[in-house]
């Protein structure tokens, strides 16, 4: 249990970003699940594919709800003119993007290296966005 709360904090403390702005912070997020997978598989297999003994099912909605979610959403409707809800959605699919390439990177099922793979989270992070 005391592994499983120390291993969300390091992860969290790896997906929030010192982006200059919320588009680049939007895309980080995607960049940082798929960085975890390539460097750090085992964390990854462990928080979002094994049985952490303090997780619970993630909801559609509950992804784009993190530690920085609000500002995050609110920056990034700023930025583009979408409402909030919008925001709220494009944050769900770049987190369920980018999930997608990342678990096959670290169960070994698909092989990219590193720039291939975040150049895919930045295409969809734009069409996401944009």
């Amino acid at each position: 249990r005391e592994l499983a709360v120390f291993a969300e904090k390091y992860a969290e403390n790896g997906i929030e970003s010192e982006a200059k702005n919320t588009a680049e912070a939007f895309e980080n997020m995607g960049r940082a699940y798929v960085h975890m997978a390539i460097y750090e598989p085992n964390l990854f297999k462990f928080l979002y594919l094994g049985e952490r003994p303090i997780s619970k099912p993630f909801t559609a909605d509950s992804l784009s709800k993190g530690t920085n979610s609000h500002e995050l959403i609110s920056g990034i409707s700023a930025q583009t003119g979408l409402s909030e809800a919008q925001a709220a959605r494009c944050i769900r699919n770049i987190v369920i993007y980018s999930h997608g390439p990342a678990t096959m990177i670290a169960t070994g099922v698909l092989r990219l290296d590193e720039n291939e793979a975040m150049a895919m989270i930045s295409e969809a992070a734009g069409k996401f966005s944009g």
